[in-house]
């Protein structure tokens, strides 16, 4: 059985049974369900007596070894549908049987997230793409086989797992036979969210048809009669209830050297993955933790006629991955020599502002992030600190923009990753080991999942007695990331990398029960109390102690305190003191995303005026964030924070520098096209509604607006048509209408003195732009956006002629449920005008129609999230 999450996993060998168990995802939570779900699936064939049945390659005969059982493999999250899309007939071809190897077509399972608007994560957009290209052979799929999962929030309304929908529509129209019937997880889903969904799509679809693969006599649900894919075995042993972490003894993951120096984190020094000595072996790790879809930036030095450059200093470059198959790089830029590319981004917190009212619940903060130097490693431009001796990552040369490629866009997002407080990797040392407290400053070498040594076991390397280098087997459900720095201390590996303040899945839980030690009085106890958290008759129960609690990784170490002991036999493979255990339970840190609130035209128009943000101006460019600081009490009286938002508000004390990326948003086709018309400055209109935080990609769109427009005008003369219109719109301002304006922004909150971000800038464009507002708990009934926007035009006359008339445009930005809440009303409006030419019901159904080929085209656009 072949489970992973790459379809170009390697395997032992052709198999008469092969399951393929691939995710897509943006928070990771589809890779848990994955997980899951393969874990039980062997679980259920053991219980069944039923083996896999596989055929070995490294052997002359393969019928010795056909009903091998083959440990489960779990692989890393960056090996999967990204790496598939490069040779789409290459990859299609991997899945179907071959008569020249024995090989059985290849069963998916596949768990797909839905994000934004109903729309593919990033990690399958480029498997998406190519599957949507007209040259795919019709039959491409013929003969394969897949079960699928889609992930989603049914907040979302019709978009509740958009994405699983059509891609096993586009599965089935080039080919593939579907087994069974989909399964949907919800996160709203009392209980256990999504788990408790796809729990009940385990027992009642994928493993009947899984089962009743196994006799030839059975059909599956669709009524097909394929080859046995398993095949019965004699009772074993023990019972088939038996409950181990793998068929054979767990093998450790890792290759772990623990080196004689050290190296302690002072606070006057740098942190230590910008230090010299581990740069390198980070910037693995940094490189695995960028989003898909981010960002290249180089410089460029630009030249004059003759070919020389100019001396006043060079051009920051950006570039993004183009929607051609090959993936090549594009750019609008024409200047040359551009250097080495990268994505990552280093900047740090230069101002920390507090948005709402001190004695408000809500704690919402305006960040601002300066952008000090990108993250090549370029030695001829660092400068060398005399006060402690560090490499300083701030960019010496002079900087100057390019207006045709600015360092991002109006509407995208930064991706930030954060780490670990010192109290809290010092608070989960103490829960660990004494055998790994006394090493947390030793330096480590660390050779990644699945390597093998060719030496002799006697060389150093952290391995359990009797198992020899090239074994590479691990326990079921364990993490086993491909990325952690090969070199790094155990302390800053846990302050950097490891996602200690995660709440852990139940599948850890799971991996975490093995780790018990039985010579603890409570060990036994400890150990079926952890499985019984993870299985499905405990969701109640891991509901209470995990998810309401808000217990995250240290919390669980220490109830347990079993998994601390000692083992007096000391032969326990699975144990925490052993670092390969520890790196394989924890999972990567996740960069954490937020809409940037800036606008890159204004933020050149400051530049070239010589305006100055608060910083102290030695940055490459900055960027507004507007977060919120998630902090409160559980049931229980327990305390908790957000880990990213704590982080970015620790980060302007510290004064430290923090790794991002940025990445195209959800708004990426704002129309800046000027109209010469008297009474309008640009050609199409856009309508804004946002709520809460969402006024941030919102704020970049209207400024972007207003100084794309204030810097053609600097180009223009005074008598230019685009200076009359703007002299004939202040003019009419007192008698023209909301509707008439070029910008209208409906924004909703609580209440206008607590929570009205950026009230002050609204009022101040109130010439221009059009604000209609809601604030919901300023009288004694609530007031929504979609409520002012029906009142504003109650016959949905002027958002007609806004959107047909004059090619406008809506963004919505928010919540889930009020993202959805406005649609509805949208598609209320636009009906009414719609009835009057049909009937209601038509009207409804060619409006939606309407509204999707609008999103498209992208001039109705939504992000929202829950």
């Amino acid at each position: 059985m072949e489970i992973g999450d790459n379809a170009s996993a390697d395997s032992d060998g052709p198999s008469s049974l092969s399951f393929r168990v691939l995710y897509s995802t943006q928070s990771g939570r589809s890779k848990a369900c994955a997980r899951r779900a393969s874990r039980l699936l062997m679980e259920q064939l053991q219980q069944q007596r039923v083996v896999v049945s596989r055929s070995s390659s490294n052997s002359n005969n393969t019928e010795d070894h056909k009903y091998q059982q083959k440990p489960l493999l779990l692989k890393s999250c960056d090996e999967d549908f990204v790496g598939h899309g490069n040779n789409l007939q290459q990859w299609a071809d991997s899945l179907k049987a071959t008569t020249t190897t024995n090989a059985a077509a290849t069963w998916l399972v596949l768990f797909i997230s839905t994000t934004g608007d109903g729309e593919h994560t990033d990690t399958i957009q480029c498997l998406w793409k190519q599957l949507l290209h007209k040259s795919v052979p019709p039959r491409l799929l013929q003969g394969v086989r897949f079960s699928l999962f889609g992930l989603g929030d049914r907040a979302y309304g019709p978009q509740f797992c958009a994405a699983a929908r059509k891609l096993a529509v586009r599965f089935v129209q080039l080919g593939a036979q579907l087994v069974g019937e989909p399964g949907y997880g919800d996160d709203g889903t009392p209980g256990g969210g999504v788990f408790v969904d796809l729990d009940v799509w385990l027992q009642s679809h994928l493993f009947p048809a899984v089962i009743a693969a196994a006799t030839p006599s059975a059909s599956l649900p669709n009524n097909t009669n394929p080859t046995p894919l398993l095949q019965p075995r004699e009772p074993a042993a023990c019972t088939p209830k038996t409950i181990r972490p793998n068929s054979s003894s767990p093998v450790l993951p890792y290759q772990i050297k623990v080196l004689d120096s050290s190296y302690i984190l002072n606070n006057n020094d740098e942190e230590e993955w910008s230090h010299v000595d581990f740069r390198e072996a980070y910037q693995v790790f940094l490189e695995s933790r960028r989003p898909v879809t981010a960002y290249h930036y180089g410089w460029s030095s630009e030249k004059d006629v003759n070919h020389n450059p100019k001396q006043h200093g060079d051009y920051l470059v950006r570039r993004e991955k183009s929607s051609a198959s090959n993936g090549l790089l594009t750019t609008t830029t024409t200047k040359t020599e551009t250097s080495n590319l990268s994505t990552l981004l280093l900047g740090r917190i230069v101002n920390n502002q507090r948005l709402t009212a001190d004695d408000w619940i809500q704690d919402t903060r305006h960040l601002r992030l300066e952008i000090e130097r990108l993250g090549i490693d370029d030695h001829n431009n660092t400068t060398t600190s005399s006060n402690n001796n560090t490499t300083a990552y701030r960019a010496s040369r002079k900087i100057a923009w390019d207006l045709g490629n600015l360092p991002y866009r109006a509407g995208d997002v930064v991706s930030i990753l954060p780490s670990n407080s010192k109290e809290e990797v010092d608070r989960f040392l103490s829960v660990l080991p004494q055998e790994l407290q006394i090493i947390a400053h030793r330096i480590l070498e660390i050779h990644p999942p699945f390597s093998t040594n060719d030496g002799d076991d006697d060389d150093g390397w952290n391995r359990p007695t009797g198992h020899k280098n090239n074994c590479i087997s691990v326990a079921d459900s364990f993490v086993c990331y491909n990325h952690w720095p090969v070199k790094c201390t155990l302390y800053g590996w846990l302050m950097y990398c490891a996602d200690i303040h995660a709440l852990p899945e139940r599948e850890d839980l799971w991996a975490l029960s093995h780790c018990c030690s039985l010579d603890h009085a409570k060990g036994q106890a400890q150990r079926e109390k952890l499985q019984q958290l993870s299985q499905s008759t405990g969701s109640a129960l891991y509901t209470d102690y995990i998810l309401r609690e808000k217990r995250n990784w240290t919390d669980v170490l220490y109830d347990f305190d079993s998994l601390r002991a000692s083992s007096s036999t000391g032969n326990q493979v699975l144990h925490l003191s052993s670092l390969p255990i520890l790196m394989s339970l924890l999972s990567p840190i996740r960069p954490r995303e937020f809409s940037i609130a800036s606008s890159p035209s204004k933020e050149y128009h400051d530049l070239k005026h010589g305006k100055e943000h608060d910083s102290n101006g030695n940055g490459i460019f900055g960027l507004d964030l507007c977060v919120a600081v998630v902090e409160g009490k559980t049931p229980l009286g327990r305390s908790y924070h957000g880990f990213c938002s704590d982080y970015l508000c620790r980060r302007k004390e510290e004064r430290q520098t923090m790794c991002c990326w940025i990445r195209p948003g959800s708004f990426q086709q704002l129309p800046l096209s000027l109209s010469g018309a008297p009474n309008r400055t640009f050609q199409e209109p856009v309508l804004y509604i946002g709520a809460g935080t969402g006024i941030a990609p919102l704020r970049s769109l209207i400024y972007e607006r207003r100084y794309v427009h204030l810097l053609l005008r600097e180009q223009k003369e005074t008598t230019s048509p685009y200076e009359v219109a703007q002299i004939a719109i202040e003019h009419r301002e007192t008698t023209c209408t909301i509707w008439d304006k070029d910008d209208i922004l409906i924004f909703g909150c609580r209440k206008k003195s607590a929570d009205f971000y950026y009230q002050d800038e609204w009022e101040a464009m109130k010439p221009q732009l059009g604000l209609l507002t809601a604030f919901s708990q300023d009288q004694w009934h609530k007031i929504y956006v979609q409520s002012v926007l029906k009142t504003s035009d109650p016959m949905g006359a002027n958002l007609m002629t806004q959107l047909k008339d004059h090619n406008g445009s809506i963004y919505i930005a928010g919540g889930a449920k009020m993202a959805r809440a406005v649609k509805d009303e949208i598609v209320e409006l636009l009906s009414k005008v719609q009835n009057s030419k049909s009937a209601e019901q038509d009207a409804t159904s060619s409006i939606k129609q309407w509204l999707a080929k609008l999103q498209r085209q992208g001039r109705f656009r939504v992000e929202a999230w829950s």
